[in-house]
């Protein structure tokens, strides 16, 4: 969460799997999507640019 002038802004970053197998990759990114595609729909949230997660 990045707290602004203008208010509060959500990230929610990558999935990072325990194991490097690509069903463990593959589940990963579905959760991240979902999670993602989930709190946009509901509009309740501003988020952070994704091309701002690394900073």
């Amino acid at each position: 969460m990045i707290i602004t002038g203008g208010g509060q802004r959500f990230a929610v970053p990558d999935c990072i799997p325990r194991a490097g197998d690509e069903a463990s990759r593959e589940a990963c990114r579905t959760l991240t999507q979902v999670l993602r595609a989930d709190l946009k729909f509901e509009g309740l949230f501003q988020f952070v640019p994704e091309s701002l997660f690394a900073a």
